[in-house]
């Protein structure tokens, strides 16, 4: 019980969290709870992507990306997987402030621009604006240009409100590259990487 009462005293930022949820954890992980609960809020030391085997060499892919984007590299027994080291950074705020929702503002931390249909919030933004992209808490996301004034923003809802130049964890934005409108990269998890390598699919 005292487990209980610390972590609903000490957790209520930077994650909100049903009381009965947080009990719940409590009684499975004891004094572990508070790093699990505070995991939940940052992304792993790795961000994956699959590389399209049947359309691409993976090692002569690897090399063109870390020579001409950042460092990439092949996961250790997953085929097709390969990753980006993410590393937290601290980013200095500038421009107009634009609140995305919550899945626009992860799409960010993982080097997607940010689209006018995840956009909360954007009082007083002007197109070619510098801007801080934000999640409800306040914690940055990214910053970038605005590539729509909040008028066409909040009355139209398409397209991309922010070309996000730099993110929190420093991903680039795969979608953008050759690679990716070559099909030789996907966005895919290592865990959906995983089960297809494990369960091998085969025609027939």
């Amino acid at each position: 019980m005292g487990v209980r009462m610390e972590l609903s005293a000490t957790l209520s930022d930077p994650v909100a969290i049903e009381s009965s949820l947080l009990s719940r954890l409590a009684e499975s992980y004891g004094d572990r709870t508070r790093r699990l609960v505070e995991a939940l809020t940052s992304m792993g030391p790795r961000y994956y992507f699959r590389l399209n085997s049947l359309t691409c060499n993976r090692e002569l892919v690897l090399e063109e990306i870390s020579s001409k984007l950042c460092r990439a590299r092949p996961h250790e027994t997953i085929q097709d997987a390969g990753w980006f080291a993410a590393r937290e950074r601290q980013i200095r705020p500038r421009g107009t402030p634009v609140v995305a929702d919550k899945f626009a503002a992860e799409s960010v931390l993982q080097g997607a621009h940010l689209y006018a249909r995840g956009v909360r919030k954007c009082s007083g933004l002007k197109l070619g604006s510098e801007s801080t992209v934000i999640d409800d808490e306040g914690r940055i996301a990214g910053v970038g240009v605005a590539k729509q004034g909040e008028t066409s923003i909040l009355n139209y809802h398409q397209g991309v409100a922010i070309e996000v130049h730099e993110n929190r964890y420093g991903l680039p934005s795969l979608m953008d590259t050759e690679w990716y409108e070559r099909g030789q990269i996907h966005l895919q998890s290592v865990a959906v990487m995983t089960a297809c390598q494990v369960l091998h699919p085969r025609p027939g």
